[in-house]
This record gives structure tokens, sequence and C-alpha cells, in this order.
């Protein structure tokens, strides 16, 4: 089941209850995720489109599309973090995003603009 909550003026936040149900334990989904964004991610090998939809949740939570990427944080995904790291590698080639990478630290993303 999913939760909607609906605020004026803003699009409506659609969650997914996790456990007991709490709203702290709820993640909520924002969208839309653009199309022309989305089709070239989703056509990516490996766990591509799985890195793309945690980088567009992250985005709509914190709300800019720059944003920190704990790559081993989804395990509920399917995703470690062997097989987030290639991933986003992929998305960045593809020019989906582009990353900054330290040493020792998460990977801070940002999501770029696809051309039509």
């Amino acid at each position: 089941m999913l939760d909607v909550e609906r605020e004026p003026g803003c699009k409506p936040a659609v969650s997914v209850p996790a456990g007991s149900g709490s709203a702290s334990a709820r993640r909520p989904l924002y969208g839309p995720i653009p199309w022309r964004w989305w089709l070239p991610a989703s056509r990516l090998p490996r766990r591509a489109p799985h890195v793309g939809m945690v980088c567009w949740l992250l985005a709509g939570w914190e709300r800019p599309a720059v944003f920190e990427l704990a790559l081993d944080g989804w395990p509920d995904l399917g995703l470690s973090r062997f097989s987030a790291s290639p991933g986003l590698d992929l998305l960045e080639r593809a020019g989906l995003v582009s990353t900054v990478r330290s040493p020792g630290r998460s990977p801070i993303v940002t999501i770029l603009d696809v051309e039509a």
C-alpha cells in the first residue's frame, strides 16, 4: 500500500509504509523523473538504473540536484557498494550525472539536465 500526502501548492508526496508504519519510518518518493533522463538511464547495463532511481530519490528528499550518495546504503534495492559504484560510473559516462569523489568519502553527485 502507498500513503499519499497532499499540501496546498505542492506536488503530492507518495510514501511506502515501512515496518511499524510510523511517520518517521516512511520514505517519500518524489517525482516525476524526466523521461528524457530516465530513458537513457533505463537502457544502461547492470545496476545503473537502480542507482539512477536512488539519485532521484535523494534529490527529492534533499531538494537540490547536488547531494552526497552513500553507496552502501541501499541493500533493499539490491545495491551494495560494489554494484552501486560501477552503476554510478555508467550514469556519469552517459552524461546523466557528474560526480566529485574524495578518498574515504561518499561521492557528491549532481543530476544533469539532458537535452531533448
